[in-house]
């Protein structure tokens, strides 16, 4: 009898330890894949800012007069 109510609570506790683990794995999938959508965000954002940055770049350059060297 004893050992019947020890086994029940036993696997009870492991049940709920399992339930538990599975909330915080899918918990954790979850987190990985916002951090990953994040991340391709952001590098998506930096390819923007760096062609923006070139082209605003070619049109300074075309505005600059040469350089010439001053020789007495």
């Amino acid at each position: 009898m004893q050992r019947q109510v020890y086994k029940a609570r036993f696997k009870k506790q492991l049940e709920e330890l399992l339930k538990k683990t599975m909330e915080a794995a899918r918990a954790q999938a979850g987190e990985r894949e916002r951090i990953k959508q994040s991340l391709e965000k952001d590098k998506q954002l930096v390819q923007s800012l760096r062609e923006r940055n070139r082209k605003e770049m070619r049109r300074l350059l075309g505005k600059v007069e040469p350089f010439e060297e001053l020789t007495d």
